[in-house]
């Protein structure tokens, strides 16, 4: 990345501005939201999906769009987890704080768990939220609460987008403080709302299929930044449109399932996917280069590399490279992956013969010697 997630966090000092600021809007839930239930899920919902707002804000952070069976939107990202889970001031760290403290607590929270059952739960039909709300009905109540109070309270309170993550978990925190129950419990509820209306957006809901279709196709086929179109020449757009659908058409005919990255500044389109090679899961990185129109296709087993053992590993592959092994390997000793990489253009878009001749002998040149490769993993 270009820039060192550390620089997205605010300061002790932004945080007790914040929220000596915060308490007007912490008593505008409490007093316009009666129901407790109601009031933990909507505020829930708006931490979550501050995480959303701040990462398309912020120029130089990406979402991964997933597309599910019924043609809805839903997002994923390391950077969307930066301030959803993963900085010291995320929304998950004042839940986790309020819990710490909490009279009456038994255990810890289990937010691995939490986060895998929100993921396998996105779309479906039956989800609920906090017990009682459908993701669809609470996500539009959110919606119109956020464009309720964004100017007159958020944009007054934060100066900027990457503080809107940190206003709305201080007031979720009071918000818990404030509730009766099994702190357990209502923890539980906070992080499973905010996580799944963080992956949400207008073109999640069932409602806007139809909508969400037409809008993921330019979405597919375009770079956009801020939300807005990134110029193409002809050509470019021949090559990107030609090759994505390319792709797309072999996975799902394959019925694999896949996301795409886009990096606008380098009209740079990643499509991502994974599958089992001698029983290694292993993930596939399709990169279109629309600049000089080239395909690059990286297979990264899941497996990490002991690195004391760097100079081993980089005869072994040496030698096996005499052997004429496909395509070209990497070992990234930060963080501990090899990969096996093909590179190849293709002026006039990607054809499907392309593809398989990329593909194919690199998948079955990876699984040849997987078993050597992964001689060379960490001993956990």
């Amino acid at each position: 990345m270009l820039y060192e997630k550390k620089d997205k966090e605010i300061t002790e000092q932004e945080l007790e501005q914040i929220s000596s600021m915060a308490s007007g809007m912490i008593r505008m839930f409490e007093e316009k939201v009666t129901d407790p239930n109601k009031r933990l899920a909507l505020v829930s919902a708006l931490a979550g999906y501050a995480c959303h707002r701040a990462v398309m804000k912020e120029p130089d952070m990406t979402l991964i769009m997933v597309e599910t069976k019924d043609d809805r939107t839903f997002y994923y990202g390391d950077d969307l987890n930066f301030f959803l889970l993963e900085n010291k001031y995320s929304v998950y760290s004042f839940v986790k704080g309020y819990y710490d403290n909490a009279p009456g607590r038994s255990g810890e929270i289990e937010l691995k768990y939490i986060v895998a059952e929100q993921t396998a739960d996105l779309g479906k039909m039956n989800k609920v939220l906090c017990e009682s709300y459908y993701p669809d009905a609470l996500y539009k109540e959110m919606k119109a609460c956020w464009e309720g109070i964004f100017e007159n309270m958020t944009a007054r309170i934060c100066t900027s987008s990457r503080q809107w993550p940190v206003l709305f978990g201080v007031v979720l925190q009071n918000i818990l403080i404030h509730m009766d129950g099994d702190p357990k419990h209502n923890c539980y509820n906070a992080l499973a709302t905010a996580i799944y209306i963080s992956k949400m957006d207008d073109k999640s809901l069932l409602s806007n299929a139809k909508k969400a279709q037409e809008d993921a196709e330019k979405q597919l086929f375009s770079f956009y930044k801020n939300g807005e179109p990134v110029a193409m020449d002809e050509a470019q757009e021949k090559f990107i449109r030609k090759s994505v659908t390319t792709i797309r058409d072999f996975f799902v005919e394959n019925k694999m399932e896949f996301s795409v990255q886009n990096h606008p500044d380098n009209l740079v389109k990643i499509i991502i996917t994974r599958m089992s090679i001698k029983q290694e899961p292993t993930d596939i990185y399709i990169q279109l280069l629309a600049r000089n129109k080239v395909c690059t296709i990286d297979f990264v087993p899941s497996f990490k590399a002991d690195m004391f053992r760097l100079n081993e590993l980089c005869q072994t592959i040496c030698k096996l490279n005499t052997d004429r092994l496909t395509g070209v390997f990497t070992i990234d000793a930060d963080r501990g992956t090899i990969s096996n990489r093909v590179a190849f253009p293709c002026h006039d878009g990607l054809s499907r013969e392309d593809f398989l001749m990329g593909f194919i002998p690199n998948m079955s040149a990876l699984g040849e010697k997987m078993a050597i490769l992964k001689g060379f993993a960490r001993k956990s």
